[in-house]
This record gives C-alpha cells, sequence and structure tokens, in this order.
C-alpha cells in the first residue's frame, strides 16, 4: 500500500483512472483531476483577505474543501480495492500495488472548522521575516513572483507605483493554521486506510509507504507551496511499514528516486 500525494495535473481533466494507471484490478491509481478548479470566494467561504492567487479558508467555514469530493472518492476506491483484493491462497494471485494518492494538502489552503478546530494555535509558530531590502534576491524574486511581496512597477509615464502584495502576520497564522487543518483531514483519511487494512487475513503481508513529492514552505522565507530548494519545500515524509522492516530512524539522505527500486526488492 502506498499512500501519497502526487498531482498529474490539469491536462488529464476527466480521464478515469484506468485509462492512465491500467488494470484496475492490480493498480489503483489517484483519480484525475481538474488541478484549477477553486472553491468561490464569499463570506463564510474564503477569508476576505486574499493575495494574487492566495486562497485561503476561513476556519469558521462549516462547508467542506473544494478538493473534498475528489478525495472522498479516491479514499472510497482505495478502500473498495483492500476489501476485494485477492488473498495470497487464492487462485490467480499476484503481487499487487496499491495507490492511494490525496489532493490534500496541495494548495489552495483549504478546509473547515472540524479539522481547523482540531489545531491548537498557540503552538503555531510564525516565521520572523526580513525586510526586502535585506533578502537574497533569489528569495524576493522568489516571494514577488508568488505574490507575497510588494513591489514596484513603473508605468508608461515613468510614475513608478507600489503593488502591495505583503502578507501580516495574522495572514501568516491563518494560512499555517489551515495547512494544518489538511493535514488533520488527511491523517483522518489514512487511518481509515489502515483500519481496512487491519481487517484482511493477509494484513501481515503487506508493506505501507507514506510520502509526499514535494513539501510546504508555509510562509519561512516569505513563501508559501514549493518551486524552491529550501528544506521545507523539498523535504517530505518517508514511512515504511511492512514484514521484516525494524523500527528505526535514518539521517541518510535518501531520493524519492530509491522508491521504486525499493518496492521491487520487497516485492
Amino acid at each position: 500500500l502506498k499512500v501519497v500525494k502526487y498531482h498529474i495535473g490539469a491536462d488529464f481533466g476527466d480521464v478515469k483512472y484506468e485509462r492512465i494507471f491500467g488494470d484496475p484490478r492490480h493498480l489503483v491509481g489517484t483519480l484525475a483531476r481538474e488541478a484549477r478548479v477553486a472553491k468561490p470566494f464569499g463570506p463564510g467561504v474564503y477569508s476576505k483577505t486574499t493575495h494574487g492567487d492566495l486562497q485561503v479558508a476561513d476556519r469558521h467555514d462549516p462547508k467542506p474543501p473544494s478538493k473534498y469530493p475528489v478525495d472522498l472518492e479516491t479514499l472510497r476506491k482505495c478502500k473498495q480495492h483492500i476489501h476485494r483484493a485477492p488473498l495470497p491462497q487464492d487462485q490467480g494471485f499476484r503481487p499487487h500495488l496499491l495507490y492511494c494518492s490525496f489532493f490534500f494538502p496541495h494548495p489552495p489552503y483549504d478546509s473547515n472548522a472540524k479539522y481547523m478546530g482540531r489545531i491548537d494555535t498557540s503552538k503555531i509558530r510564525i516565521p520572523v521575516h526580513r525586510a526586502p531590502e535585506d533578502m537574497h534576491p533569489a528569495d524576493r524574486y522568489a516571494s514577488t513572483q508568488k505574490s507575497q511581496l510588494s513591489y514596484v512597477v513603473h508605468l508608461r509615464d515613468g510614475t513608478p507605483r507600489i503593488v502591495n502584495r505583503s502578507l501580516s502576520p495574522k495572514d501568516d497564522r491563518q494560512i499555517i493554521h489551515t495547512y494544518y487543518g489538511m493535514l488533520a483531514q488527511v491523517d483522518d483519511w489514512v487511518g481509515d486506510l489502515l483500519r481496512a487494512l487491519d481487517q484482511r487475513a493477509d494484513r501481515d503481508q503487506w508493506y505501507v509507504v507514506y510520502l509526499s513529492d514535494h513539501g510546504e514552505m508555509a510562509r519561512e522565507h516569505d513563501q508559501t507551496r514549493k518551486a524552491t530548494m529550501y528544506e521545507g519545500s523539498v523535504r517530505v515524509p518517508l514511512l515504511i511499514q511492512g514484514p521484516g522492516v525494524k523500527p528505526q530512524t535514518t539521517t541518510h539522505p535518501s531520493s524519492l528516486l530509491d522508491l521504486v527500486p525499493t518496492l521491487l526488492d520487497l516485492a
């Protein structure tokens, strides 16, 4: 069982997972989804404060996030596969891989009151930001490109105009709070999958791999999302549980490039 957040982009549109990932009896992939669908703005949906393409949920919003139905369908199909997959003693059994990919916690930052209410906001750490003139040019460029830093444009007549895109500590807290709420929701979904797996007679023969394709800057260095080589962006979780895997933590550098050879060795 491989649980991973991995997005295939908007180009696939409504193509079903069987057409992308092959035979659904042995390989369940993510549902293709339109990556640019956004939850509409309005009171109780997103906060009124928006910056560039940042969209941040309101902690009082009871409505499910815009991506919620897609991830629920992914969860349903993966649990269905777990319940229906053949056992080793069944005729025609062969090793198989269940690939379960959730959109969450990918931006837009969209959670709701249920999951954001689980977060202890007193423990949210707000990054300390440098003044723009003290930032490395690469950081200043990245923050500006992500519409999270004010900048000056010159009109045709040469008149300078300040475009105010800077975020306040309150904005930072709201973004991080919402992101943590999204993580809490993913925790619930992974728990559902593991409980379904625990019901199988061959549970002790399954390997579970949990990882992500990228991290989240969470306003460090005046940035969100990815597209930077800072640790917040490039460092991802990698947890492996299964027969013969001893409980341990390693500090050695590893790469997602090693994942497929590792899975083949385990199989």
